[in-house]
């Protein structure tokens, strides 16, 4: 029997209450800066104020997830550059990288996801944009990779998956009904390889940035562990309606539970 829990916080704070590596695997997609609307929540990173503080605001999350991830876990992080300004971008999410490595990960690899889903820009200066880095991250060279795990199109580093953008006038079967749900959702097929590649049944796995719940929805349906933190309750609420099912346990809990002592860990 598995363990799901679901917190509604600013995963900055909430980071706080997991142990020092505890976790296993770390799939997530921050918010892109100003590039989408999410949930709206008080608090949400990416969304207003300067790129300056959201590149610090992300810098004090990834600190977090290097203490709790495992020496040999695996941080699997979905981020694309920022939006642009004159034509020119802002910030690419490559500059990340020398920051992760400031912290003490180590880039292992990077997965190079093709969204067969995305719309033209229809713009002449700028190349319509298909793809999103995956970068692969870990504390050393000893970490958990299940190569074997996933099926052969998945074992190269360029993975072509249809995205959600689409999904209105689409009626594939092969797609997942709760791709459609939410802001720039993480397609089901994205997340199910990157989960095996990283964890082992009855394993953990964290997103701190959970969204419409497609990490914690995976890690159901692959029989691991999940802990997701998400600041939007409307998504919170979402999550649990996609992921509290019977034969499993569930934990839906508040950062103001947990700083007032109400509730533990």
């Amino acid at each position: 029997m598995n363990r799901y829990l679901l917190i509604e916080g600013d995963c900055r704070k909430a980071l706080l209450y997991v142990k020092p590596e505890s976790i296993q695997q770390i799939i997530t997609s921050p918010p892109y800066f100003m590039i989408a609307k999410y949930g709206g929540g008080q608090g949400e990173i990416g969304t207003r104020g300067t790129l300056e503080q959201y590149i610090k605001d992300l810098t004090e999350v990834f600190q977090q997830l290097f203490r709790v991830l495992k020496p040999n876990g695996t941080f699997m992080l979905n981020i694309d550059s920022a939006r642009r300004e004159a034509g020119l971008l802002s910030f690419s999410a490559w500059e990340f990288i020398p920051i992760l490595k400031e912290i003490g990960f180590d880039l292992t690899q990077t997965i190079m996801w093709v969204d067969r889903g995305r719309r033209v820009i229809y713009n002449s200066r700028i190349l319509n944009h298909h793809y999103e880095p995956i970068f692969i991250l870990s504390k050393g060279n000893n970490f958990l990779f299940n190569w074997e795990a996933v099926p052969e199109q998945y074992r190269g580093d360029v993975w072509e998956i249809q995205g959600c953008y689409l999904f209105q006038d689409t009626e594939d079967e092969k797609l997942d009904m709760w791709d459609k749900h939410g802001v720039a959702t993480f397609p089901v097929e994205l997340v199910t390889q990157l989960i095996r590649l990283g964890s082992n049944p009855n394993d953990t796995v964290l997103d701190p940035f959970l969204g419409s719940g497609t990490v914690m929805d995976v890690a159901q349906r692959t029989g691991r562990n999940a802990i997701g933190i998400e600041i939007s309750m409307d998504y919170c609420e979402r999550v649990m309606k996609r992921c509290f099912h019977q034969g499993n346990v569930y934990r839906y809990i508040t950062l103001g539970e947990l700083e007032r002592g109400e509730a533990k860990f």
